[in-house]
């Protein structure tokens, strides 16, 4: 049978019925498609049940199903670039003491406060934001993907690299400059301060794995805005607020290090 042959040659299939003469291919199938209407045995079988027998219905579901993978993709490839800045950078900070004698005494660049603050409190919301990314253009018109293709794409571990590596290597130019000459405290202020508002800025460039960010519509995810906002005054209250400053043990920032 047909349904057999497109199996045999690796086709993802999908089977459509309603009757108990149909529950043996619905559960083979890849994906299972009842009609609301069908016998308890069909719909027991299958993977998904259209209670009003709209087959329009299975074309929205793969839809807002590519929609969700995408945006899965995109919070994947945010995360991992703001944690592997910080990796690269806490790393190159070793090297530079186990390698180098006039780095002997070089201090880490971070707390383990800070570091979970960037992680979780200021990059949360931006990371919450990315699941509810509008679709994007053509989305429909894309060939199928392999189910056996991995979550992180050739493409995305490239950007990952070319994320972390720049933000890394800069952010540590910065805390060389700044340790040669001031305070351990404000040295790692500027640190934190720097990485937290480079994600809040970069989380924007991974709003499409498809199209340059000047090719889209930067402000068309309201949700997006507020959560960068709300990251930011999130992160200034860190910078600002006596309780914060104390608990995070930060300096207050100046026009002179704000603009480094």
């Amino acid at each position: 049978m047909l349904f057999r042959s497109l199996k045999d040659q690796g086709e993802i299939v999908a089977m459509t019925g309603d009757g108990v003469n149909d529950a043996p291919a619905l559960l083979k199938a890849d994906i299972g498609v009842a009609l609301g209407s069908g016998t308890d045995v069909a719909k027991g079988v299958a993977d998904i049940v259209l209670l009003d027998n709209n087959f329009s219905v299975i074309v929205k579901a793969i839809e807002e199903g590519r929609v969700i993978f995408d945006n899965i993709r995109k919070v994947v490839l945010y995360l991992l670039s703001g944690s592997f800045s910080e990796v690269i950078l806490i790393l190159s900070t070793l090297l530079l003491v186990v390698f180098f004698d006039r780095f002997t005494d070089l201090p880490l660049p971070l707390t383990a406060a800070q570091i979970l603050w960037i992680n979780i409190i200021t990059d949360g919301l931006p990371a919450f934001a990315l699941t509810l990314e509008p679709k994007d253009k053509g989305v429909m018109i894309e060939p199928p993907r392999d189910p056996d293709a991995p979550v992180l794409s050739g493409e995305m571990k490239f950007l990952i690299a070319l994320i972390s590596g720049i933000t890394g290597s800069m952010v540590l130019l910065v805390f060389l400059f700044f340790n040669s000459y001031t305070s351990l405290q404000m040295t790692r202020t500027v640190v934190f301060a720097s990485l937290a508002i480079n994600s809040l800025i970069y989380v924007f460039s991974v709003r499409s794995l498809k199209r340059s960010i000047f090719k889209g519509n930067l402000f068309n995810n309201h949700w997006l805005i507020a959560a960068v906002l709300g990251g930011l005054f999130i992160q200034l209250s860190a910078q600002y607020f006596p309780p914060l400053v104390k608990l995070l043990h930060l300096s207050y920032l100046g026009i002179f290090e704000w603009s480094i």
